[in-house]
């Protein structure tokens, strides 16, 4: 029997988020460097661009 082979599409989901994040933010000169992303931390993110 073959255990875990679900587990691999458990993987890339935060890393997709991640750059349709950063994506998204790129014309306010945002990078994402960190995980998970929050609410609150991509308004950090955003908050800190207008400064």
């Amino acid at each position: 029997m073959v255990e875990g082979i679900g587990e691999g599409g458990a993987i890339a989901p935060g890393a997709c988020l991640a750059n349709a994040v950063s994506d998204a933010l790129a014309p306010l000169g945002v990078t994402v460097n960190a995980t998970p992303l929050t609410p609150e931390a991509v308004l950090r993110l955003i908050q800190g661009a207008a400064r």
